[in-house]
């Protein structure tokens, strides 16, 4: 749908791009106020138009889910003009909830947007399948007094793992917000903080128990190349329980690491994804909810998620406290439409687990490598279909998503 106007815009804006903007046309805003609007481009006035970044402003805009249609053009040698198409602002959506570990459950969600003319909604969700999923989340992504974002969400969810030990039904009240701490927005330092009440049943030993905790964590970003749809990203956080009934010093320390480097002048055709990630909980006896399946989507490809389906040669190295994984990944673009991507991956996988932080044995080593297709389905889902294969000859097939909330 936007694969003319991306011709347009390069065609239009390489005779104008000598000419400083003086003056920015909104039209189609019926509901959406105009300076919100502004801050989402990266034009503004006394600019120098330059074609890319008029195609990220037409995609950033589009993205923010408000709008049906974004065309930007330059009728004039100074004036930048962004014509709108607005969504309707009460909308129900299908959405899905996958996981290796508890399942995947299908259901909708009724959607409130536009809110005072601006990016903020509310959602109510529900899902069943292999698991439940009651939910009322907030999200306010700019807030005028800091620029940052605003997250809160109530949900319930009912769920089994999948070996079967035990069966858990939380409630919880969650809330996020985020501070960009430079100019660029390209480092972000957010704080959550969550309550809950969780009620376990161990089913290998008809056992039951309730458990109150209230943890808050602390998140560190950094995205380089904010304007590219591929980012350098780095995430440190660090998640302190405050009062937990059962579980004391039940504190955790994370570190997810992507690092793109393009193999070819087109950054967005060929390129190389390094992903490192790691997870230490800094005491050895942890909620049995909190266990680490080190092969599944996240982590290892190419293992069943269940420990024991698999080879036994690796059934007590996939289930741990601790982790460490790395990930070496070829992506390369098949085809570019104005609504969808489709992209060629070849990988590697490496992990490594222990239930003692301080001691981690090479013995305990896992890896697959294999293939797939990346489906990324513009303003709305990545669906990466993969093939992974391990050392003892098995395979394993992963549909992995990642769904935009709103």
């Amino acid at each position: 749908m936007l694969n003319y106007k991306y011709i347009l815009i390069y065609y239009i804006f390489g005779l104008l791009a000598s000419s400083p903007i003086t003056n920015i046309v909104i039209i189609g805003n019926k509901v959406t106020q105009e300076q919100f609007i502004l801050n989402t481009i990266q034009h503004s006035i006394g600019d120098t138009i330059n074609s890319e970044l008029a195609n990220q402003d037409m995609l950033d805009l589009y993205e923010t889910g408000l709008f049906e249609d974004v065309t930007i053009y330059a009728p004039g040698d100074t004036t930048y003009s962004i014509i709108l198409s607005e969504k309707k602002y009460n909308t129900f959506k299908p959405s899905m909830d996958k996981d290796d570990i508890i399942g995947t459950s299908f259901g909708g969600s009724l959607i409130f947007d536009n809110i005072n003319g601006e990016n903020k909604k509310f959602e109510l969700s529900a899902l069943f399948g292999d698991h439940s999923l009651y939910s009322l989340t907030y999200l306010n992504p700019r807030l005028k007094q800091t620029n940052d974002s605003l997250q809160l969400n109530i949900y319930n969810k009912q769920f089994e793992n999948i070996e079967k030990e035990y069966l858990i039904n939380r409630v919880a009240l969650e809330s996020y917000i985020n501070f960009p701490i430079n100019k660029q927005q390209t480092i972000n330092l957010g704080f959550n903080t969550q309550y809950n009440q969780t009620h376990i049943q161990q089913l290998y030993n008809d056992y039951q128990y309730d458990n109150y905790s209230l943890s808050m964590q602390c998140l560190f970003q950094q995205h380089q190349n904010p304007n590219q749809n591929y980012n350098n990203t780095l995430v440190i956080y660090y998640k302190g329980t405050i009062f937990d009934k059962y579980y004391h010093n039940n504190n955790e320390f994370g570190l997810i690491n992507k690092y793109y480097i393009p193999i070819s002048d087109n950054r967005m055709k060929y390129r190389l994804l390094i992903k490192n990630q790691i997870k230490i909980n800094f005491n050895n006896i942890i909620p049995i909810y909190n266990k680490i399946y080190i092969g599944t989507e996240n982590y290892v490809r190419g293992y069943k998620a269940n420990p024991t389906d698999n080879h036994i040669e690796v059934h007590n190295k996939l289930k741990w406290n601790n982790i460490i994984t790395s990930t070496i990944q070829l992506e390369t673009l098949l085809v570019k439409k104005s609504n969808i991507n489709i992209e060629f991956l070849l990988f590697i996988d490496l992990g490594l687990g222990s239930n003692d932080y301080k001691k981690f044995l090479a013995k305990n080593k896992v890896r697959s490598f294999g293939t797939g297709l990346r489906l990324h389905f513009i303003k709305l889902v990545n669906v990466d279909l993969c093939l992974g294969v391990n050392p003892y000859g098995e395979k394993e097939f992963h549909a992995i998503v990642h769904a935009k909330k709103f």
